[in-house]
């Protein structure tokens, strides 16, 4: 029983310490935010998927020839767990990989050896492509986490008792059931306790996630808010002075909006920087450029663009606010901007002593400038 309760416990160290290393290493690479709430592996490079797969399934051979003995041949392999982990916390295509890593290691392993017998281990393999279609079923079907928990379970069960009728015939003798029972009971027991203690840590860590983002980001648009902006706007400035490279700061001011909350309320006014923060986030998504609402109608962009690339940029935002207008009762209500720019080149810059705050005056006169040629313009100072 001390052999067991050791073995029990070591594989589910490596399981929950595998989980949770690829978890929140995952979070670096998920999306373009700076604040992770869950993982979406969409746009993560492939080499980064095989990676995390490649260890994933390292981990589920180290697993496999660690397993838990009950009783002679009964055996509780645990390795098939982290194929349930990775579809459902990463992704279908991780799940493929830590599969495909995991099958050709057994299989590897039984061409090297020659141990187990040949039914035994095609009966293996055939039940982790198995177990692996019931993950990736739950995945698209976007059962809830106790549904796809049950339903994994449910079919691990179900496939295993298919199995062991075949490999250990006859079944129905009761030291074999009693074994059986064990085993299930073990291996359910391991998958539902790494459960707990792995939604318990990313609990914690979207909790903590949600309150962070609720501190650098503006309750009303949900782009980053004055204090984070201050904050890159620093770092962006002492960034460009060691490795020489240029960016630009701008603010975006929205004409006539005082003249918009006089004659439409202050509700609309809301609506309409929400408008403009969802057009401005479609424009830049994933192009280098951030936004930042610094106060009532003023927004920041700081961007590592060239100047070329930013002009093309704002004037493809400033044409969607003609081609999507704000809608009021129905009708469009014309909404424009007056933008004021500069870029910052610490080789060329003669202001580049005086700080990041000289940068600001400068978006600032820039601003200046567009609104006093007739708004609805970006002007580089």
């Amino acid at each position: 029983m001390l052999l067991i309760g050791n073995q029990i416990i070591i594989n589910l160290a490596l399981i929950v310490s595998t989980v949770l290393t690829c978890y929140f290493v995952a979070l670096k690479f998920s999306g373009n935010s700076r604040i992770f709430n869950q993982i979406d592996l969409t746009n993560t490079p492939f080499w980064v998927i095989f990676l995390f797969g490649f260890f994933i399934g390292l981990s589920s051979l180290i697993l496999s020839n660690n397993e838990i003995v009950i009783f002679n041949s009964f055996k509780v392999d645990m390795r098939y767990v982290f194929i349930f982990f990775s579809v459902m916390y990463g992704s279908i295509q991780l799940g493929e990989i830590t599969t495909c890593v995991v099958v050709f290691g057994k299989t590897l392993q039984y061409l090297l050896s020659g141990t187990g017998g040949l039914s035994f281990y095609l009966n293996n393999i055939l039940l982790t492509f198995l177990l692996l279609a019931v993950c990736i079923l739950a995945k698209k079907q976007q059962y809830s986490w106790k549904k796809s928990l049950i339903v994994f379970l449910s079919f691990f069960i179900i496939l295993r008792i298919f199995i062991f009728s075949f490999v250990y015939a006859p079944l129905l003798q009761p030291q074999k059931l009693l074994n059986l029972f064990f085993y299930f009971l073990i291996f359910s027991s391991i998958f539902l306790i790494t459960y707990v203690i792995i939604n318990m840590a990313v609990s914690v860590t979207n909790t903590m996630n949600h309150y962070k983002a609720r501190a650098s980001t503006d309750h009303l648009t949900g782009l980053y808010n004055r204090r984070i902006f201050s904050a890159d706007l620093s770092d962006t400035y002492i960034l460009s002075k060691k490795s020489k490279q240029a960016f630009a700061l701008g603010i975006l001011d929205i004409d006539n909006f005082k003249m918009i909350n006089d004659t439409y309320g202050h509700q609309t006014g809301d609506l309409v920087l929400k408008y403009l923060a969802k057009q401005m986030n479609e424009v830049t998504q994933r192009k280098d450029v951030y936004i930042y609402r610094v106060g009532g109608e003023e927004f920041a962009i700081l961007t590592s663009l060239s100047k070329k690339e930013t002009t093309q940029i704002l004037a493809e935002f400033r044409q969607q606010l003609i081609t999507h207008p704000f809608i009021e009762n129905e009708l469009p209500l014309p909404i424009t901007v007056s933008i004021g720019m500069t870029e910052f080149n610490y080789l060329s810059d003669t202001d580049s002593y005086e700080g990041s705050d000289i940068l600001y005056v400068r978006a600032d006169k820039a601003l200046y400038e567009a609104k006093r040629a007739g708004k609805d313009r970006l002007v580089w100072f």
